[in-house]
C-alpha cells in the first residue's frame, strides 16, 4: 500500500502532482480535509473525480488540517490511500436519524462486513452517535474512523463531501472491503477531573438541559463565571465534561447552544444518569504523554484530532502533530469530535487525537513510539491546584452523597424526631406523622408525652432520661399510643447532640415500627408451645431441627393411654398428661435433653448438643427407667407409665424416621428401643429415579433396546421377531434398565409418557427393519385413554400388522372386560396378543378361549427351573400341549443356558427367548435377515 499527501493550491499544479505519481493508473480513497470555502472545495472535488474517477472521494470541512505532521490554517489537504492489491472501496450515504428498517437497510448495503469505514458526518443539527452505535453493533469486527465535520470554530455551518456530492446533513462513509487489508487505532486523551461530580436529570441525545436538577447554565455561571457563559462554546471548550458513561470515561466538549438557551449542544451523546464532572489537561503532561511515532514500513497514517483539543493547546498542538506524523508524511485535520472503535468497542471521543493505521502487509501488535522525552515532567501549578480541589471536592461530595442517601434511607424506613435541650419537639419527618397520625404542626412544640401510652412504664422513662442527660445513647422498645387511640411498639435509638463546647443542644430520636414484629412473636410463642403443657411443640420441633446440626431425634409414646383417656374422661387425661411431661422435663434436665409435647401421650426429646448414637441410646434408655419407675395419681387412682422409643438419625427427616421407628416398635410391643437412619429407607431413590425419567423424557434420551424372540425350528416364513425394552440413555455410553425405576414410575403421571414413548419407538424399529417388535401394555396403560388413542393412531398410521401387545395373566384376568375391548381394537389394526408370565398367577385356562392370544410367554420362573425340576417340566409341557391344541404359539423367558435350550426343544416349545439366545441391544444393532442364534440351536 502506498499512500500520499498533498496540500492543494491550484487545479495546475494538482494536475502536475497526480501526473508525477502516475495516479491515473492506481485505484484506492482520497480524502478532502478542507478548512477553504465550500465554492472552492467544490470545483476542486468535480476536478479530481474528472482526473481520477477511479478512486472514491470522501471528505469534511475542518478546523484545522494536519500536513506531513504540520498543522495549517484554512488548507485543503488530499490523502491518497493506494491500494496494491484487490480491493473495493463502497461509498455510501445516511440520515441520522436511525428509523425502524436501519437495520435491513445496513444488512443489505453491507451483505458482508467490511474491513473498515471512515465515516464524516454533519453534527450540528443531529448527533450521528446513536446510528453510529447501531452501525457497529451490526459489524463489530470493523473499523470506524473518522469525525464530525468542523467549520473553524465558528459552529455555524459544516458540509461532508461524496464523490461528486456535497451534503450539508447526515453521514457520508467509504467501507473497504479487502482480503489482505490490515488497519489498528491508537488515541490520546490526557484530561483529569476537577470539582464535584454532578448526575445528569436532562438529556437527549448529545443535548444536556441539567445537572442534579439545576439548568446547566446555572451550573456554568456557578462553577465557571459569566464570562465562560456568555462566549459559550469556544470559552468552555477547555473545560469539557468528564463522563462516566457505563464502565468507560469519556470526554464530551460543548459545541454550540440550543436556539432557546435551555440546553448545551455536545460533539457526543450524552445519557440521563450518567456521573459529570468539569475537568481539564495540563498542558506539560499532555505533550508527555504522546511519543514520537517511528516509521511505519508500507503502511499509511491517517490523523483525526479534535477541534477543541487544538484549541486547548494552542501552539502546542504543533509538536504534538509533529511527533505523530512527521516521520509517516501522515494528514488529516480537526474535527468536532473522531470516532474509535479499538478493543471493537465504538466512541465518539473528543479532545482527544485517533491515529488510524492501514495496511496491505502484516502489522505490528503496537505502534512503534520512541520514548525521546527523557526529562521529568513536573505538573503546572495549575493542575497541582486543580488536583487539590478535586480531591477536596470529592471527600465534601461523597460526604454530602453519603449524607443525602443516609438521610433518605432513614426517612424511608424510620420514624425521626429532633427536641431541644428540655425535649420540645422541634422537628418530625412524614414517617413520624404517618404513623401516630398526628400532623406536625400538632407535634412540633409538643413533647412526646402526646404519644406516651398509659401501659409503659415510667421507670423506663426514668432511665431514658437519665442515660441521654449523661450524654450517653439510650436504646430500647417504647410503647406508644397513637392519635386514634390505637397502640404501636418502636424500637429507639435517642442520641445526645453535642455543640461545640460538648453541651447537649438538640436530641435525635431514630425509631423502627416493629408492632408487626412484636405481634408475631407473640403469635409465633403461641403457635410453637403446647397449650395444655407449656411445652415446646411439634411446631417448635421441626423449626429447631431445621436450625441446627443434630440429627438425633427420640419419640416416647404411653402405651394404652388411650384406656385411661376413654375410662377416666378426657379431663383426667389431659391432667395425666401434664404429669407425665413434669416427668419427662425433670428427668431429661439431667441428661441434657430438651423435650417437647408431641401429640396426645407422646413426647419428643433431642440432645442440646452433639453426641454418638450410641450415647443418645444410652440417655433415652435411662430416662424410659426413671419415668416408668414414676406413677400418674388421681383420683385416689395409679396408673403405671409403660413407654415405647422410636429413634430417627437424619439430618432432613429425623422425625418421620423417629416416627416409623416408634410404630414399629409399637406394632411389635418391643421392650427395646427401636433405631431408623436415613440409610435404611430405600424410599430415597423414588425421587432420584423419577427425576431420571422425567429428564430423559424431556431431552429425548428415553430409548428401548430389542431382545431376540427366536423360533427354536426356523422356517422361511418366519419374521424376526424383538421384544422392547424400555432404557435411559445416560449420554456417557451407559444405559439404565427399567428395574430400577419403573416401580416408582409407575406411580406418577410419567407412565404413560413412558409407555406412549416406548410404543413409538417400537412402532419405528418395526417399519424400519420389516420386523415383529413386542410392546409390555399393563392394565394402568389400557386405563388410559391418552395411551390407548396413541396406541390406536399409530397403530393406524403404520403398519399395525408388525406389533405384538404383551399384558400379564394376572391383569388379563382382573380387568378382563377392559382388556377384551383393548385386544379387540388393537387387533381391527392387524396386531397380535401375548399373554406374559403365565403360569405365575392365577393359571385359569378357561380365559384363554375368550381372549384368544396368538402368544403365551411361560413365565421365567418356571423355566429356570425345567431342567433339574420335575415338576417345573411338567408345568411347561402341559402349558406347551394346552397351547398347540388351541393353535396359541408358546415363548419360554429367561433362557439362559443351553441346557435349557434343549429341554425347551424337546418339549416342543415355539420360541425362545433369553441371554443363550441374544441379549438386548440398541436398535441399531438390529440387522434384517441376520442370524444370530448359537451354534447349538442350528
Amino acid at each position: 500500500m502506498r499512500h500520499l499527501s498533498y496540500q492543494y493550491l491550484t487545479a495546475a499544479s494538482l494536475r502536475e502532482f497526480i501526473t508525477e505519481q502516475g495516479l491515473t493508473s492506481c485505484q484506492g480513497v482520497v480524502q478532502v480535509f478542507s478548512g477553504a470555502s465550500l465554492e472552492q472545495t467544490t470545483r476542486l472535488q468535480l476536478d479530481l473525480k474528472r482526473q481520477l474517477p477511479q478512486f472514491v472521494l470522501i471528505g469534511a470541512s475542518t478546523a484545522g488540517e494536519i500536513y506531513n505532521g504540520d498543522c495549517l490554517e484554512q488548507a485543503v489537504i488530499l490523502n491518497f490511500l493506494i491500494f496494491e492489491k484487490t480491493f473495493r472501496a463502497q461509498p455510501f450515504s445516511l440520515s441520522l436519524q436511525p428509523g425502524q428498517g436501519l437495520r435491513n437497510t445496513i444488512r443489505t448495503l453491507f451483505p458482508a462486513p467490511p474491513k473498515v469505514i471512515i465515516f464524516f458526518t454533519n453534527a450540528l443539527e443531529t448527533s450521528p452517535e446513536s446510528l453510529l452505535k447501531v452501525l457497529h453493533q451490526e459489524m463489530p469486527a470493523c473499523i470506524f474512523a473518522g469525525g464530525n465535520a468542523a467549520d473553524n470554530a465558528s459552529f455555524t455551518g459544516t458540509y461532508t463531501l461524496l464523490e461528486t456530492e456535497v451534503y450539508r446533513k447526515g453521514l457520508v462513509g467509504v467501507a473497504l472491503h479487502s482480503d489482505t487489508l490490515q488497519a489498528m487505532q491508537h488515541k490520546f486523551t490526557g484530561w483529569h477531573a476537577i470539582g464535584q461530580a454532578f448526575t445528569v436529570t436532562a438529556a437527549a441525545n448529545n443535548v444536556l438541559y441539567r445537572l442534579n436538577d439545576l439548568p446547566v447554565l446555572e451550573v456554568y455561571k456557578k462553577y465557571l463565571g459569566n464570562d465562560v457563559v456568555s462566549g459559550l462554546p469556544n470559552t468552555a471548550m477547555a473545560f469539557p465534561f468528564r463522563v462516566q458513561h457505563g464502565e468507560k470515561i469519556i470526554l464530551r466538549s460543548p459545541i454550540g447552544v440550543t436556539q432557546d438557551g435551555s440546553g448545551i449542544i455536545l460533539a457526543g451523546d450524552i445519557n440521563i444518569g450518567d456521573s459529570v464532572t468539569f475537568s481539564f489537561a495540563d498542558i506539560q503532561l499532555l505533550m508527555h504523554e504522546v511519543k514520537t511515532l517511528t516509521a511505519l514500513n508500507q503502511a499509511a497514517l491517517v490523523i483525526y484530532s479534535c477541534a477543541a483539543r487544538k484549541a486547548y493547546l494552542g501552539q502546542h498542538i504543533h509538536p504534538e502533530m509533529h511527533k505523530l506524523g512527521a516521520n509517516n508524511h501522515a494528514a488529516g485535520g480537526f474535527f468536532y469530535g473522531e470516532y474509535c472503535s479499538a478493543g471493537q468497542q465504538f466512541d465518539l471521543l473528543n479532545l482527544s487525537t485517533t491515529l488510524l493505521v492501514l495496511s496491505e502487509q502484516q502489522l505490528p501488535p503496537a505502534l512503534p513510539f520512541a520514548d525521546t522525552d527523557k526529562q521529568p515532567i513536573i505538573p503546572s501549578s495549575l493542575y497541582t491546584l486543580a488536583r487539590l480541589a478535586t480531591a477536596t471536592g470529592k471527600e465534601l461530595n461523597d460526604a454530602l452523597t453519603f449524607l443525602r442517601q443516609h438521610q433518605h434511607a432513614v426517612n424511608q424506613s424510620s420514624i425521626v424526631s429532633i427536641t431541644d435541650a428540655d425535649g420540645i419537639i422541634v422537628y418530625v419527618n412524614k414517617k413520624f406523622e404517618d404513623i401516630s397520625g398526628y400532623s406536625a404542626p400538632e407535634l412540633i412544640g409538643n413533647t412526646h408525652q402526646l404519644i406516651k401510652h398509659p401501659a409503659m412504664p415510667a421507670k423506663v422513662y426514668q432511665n431514658l432520661w437519665q442515660t441521654i442527660n449523661s450524654k450517653r445513647t439510650w436504646q430500647g422498645l417504647i410503647l406508644n399510643r397513637k392519635k386514634d387511640g390505637s397502640h404501636y411498639y418502636v424500637k429507639t435509638v435517642i442520641v445526645p447532640i453535642l455543640d461545640e463546647h460538648q453541651n447537649i443542644s438538640r436530641f435525635l430520636s431514630i425509631r423502627n415500627d416493629v408492632t408487626d414484629i412484636v405481634k408475631a412473636r407473640q403469635t409465633i410463642r403461641i403457635q410453637n408451645t403446647d397449650a395444655l403443657t407449656g411445652l415446646p411443640n411439634r411446631t417448635r420441633l421441626s423449626t429447631d431441627l431445621k436450625n441446627s446440626n443434630i440429627v438425633l431425634l427420640a419419640v416416647f409414646d404411653t402405651r394404652n393411654f388411650k384406656l385411661l383417656n376413654d375410662y377416666w374422661g378426657i379431663e383426667q387425661g389431659d391432667k395425666a398428661i401434664r404429669q407425665l411431661a413434669q416427668h419427662f422435663v425433670s428427668a431429661a434436665s439431667s441428661l441434657q435433653l430438651q423435650t417437647y409435647k408431641f401429640h396426645g401421650a407422646s413426647f419428643a426429646l433431642r440432645p442440646l448438643s452433639q453426641m454418638s448414637l450410641q450415647q443418645f441410646s444410652a440417655k433415652c434408655e435411662q430416662l424410659r427407667t426413671e419415668v416408668e419407675a414414676a406413677t400418674l395419681d388421681f383420683n385416689d387412682h395409679v396408673f403405671d407409665i409403660n413407654l415405647s422409643i422410636g429413634i430417627g438419625v437424619s439430618g432432613t427427616r429425623a422425625i418421620a424416621l423417629a416416627e416409623s421407628a416408634l410404630a414399629e416398635a409399637k406394632t411389635y410391643y418391643s421392650t427395646s428401643l427401636v433405631i431408623k437412619t436415613e440409610q435404611q429407607i430405600a424410599g430415597d431413590n423414588a425421587y432420584h429415579y423419577i427425576e431420571q425419567v422425567r429428564e430423559a423424557l424431556n431431552d429425548k434420551r428415553l430409548t428401548a433396546w430389542f431382545q431376540r424372540l427366536a423360533p427354536v425350528n426356523r422356517t422361511s416364513q418366519d419374521c424376526d421377531k424383538f421384544e422392547a425394552l424400555v432404557r435411559i440413555d445416560q449420554g456417557n455410553g451407559e444405559v439404565t434398565a427399567p428395574g430400577v425405576f419403573l416401580d416408582y414410575i409407575k406411580k406418577t403421571r410419567l407412565y404413560g409418557a413412558l409407555t406412549r414413548e416406548v410404543v413409538a419407538i417400537a412402532v419405528a424399529t418395526a417399519n424400519r427393519f420389516k420386523c415383529k417388535v413386542s410392546v409390555n401394555i399393563s392394565i394402568q396403560d389400557i386405563l388410559d385413554s391418552q395411551t390407548t388413542e396413541f396406541i390406536f393412531s399409530n397403530l393406524q398410521g403404520h403398519n399395525g400388522q408388525q406389533i405384538i401387545f404383551e399384558i400379564t395373566e394376572s391383569e388379563a384376568i382382573r380387568e378382563f372386560s377392559s382388556v377384551a375391548e383393548f385386544i379387540r381394537k388393537v387387533r381391527s389394526y392387524g396386531a397380535q396378543i401375548a399373554i406374559d408370565d403365565f403360569g405365575s398367577g392365577y393359571s385359569n385356562f378357561a380365559y384363554l378361549v375368550d381372549i384368544k392370544p396368538e402368544f403365551i410367554k411361560i413365565d421365567g420362573s418356571i423355566i429356570k427351573g425345567v431342567v433339574d425340576n420335575k415338576n417345573s417340566r411338567l408345568v411347561t409341557k402341559s402349558i406347551i400341549d394346552m397351547a398347540k391344541n388351541l393353535g396359541i404359539k408358546t415363548i419360554a423367558e429367561f433362557v439362559s443356558t443351553a441346557d435349557i435350550y434343549q429341554c425347551l426343544k424337546q418339549l416342543g416349545v415355539d420360541m425362545v427367548q433369553g441371554y443363550y439366545i441374544s441379549k438386548p441391544i440398541p436398535a441399531s444393532d438390529i440387522t434384517r435377515n441376520q442370524q444370530a442364534y448359537p451354534d447349538a440351536m442350528t
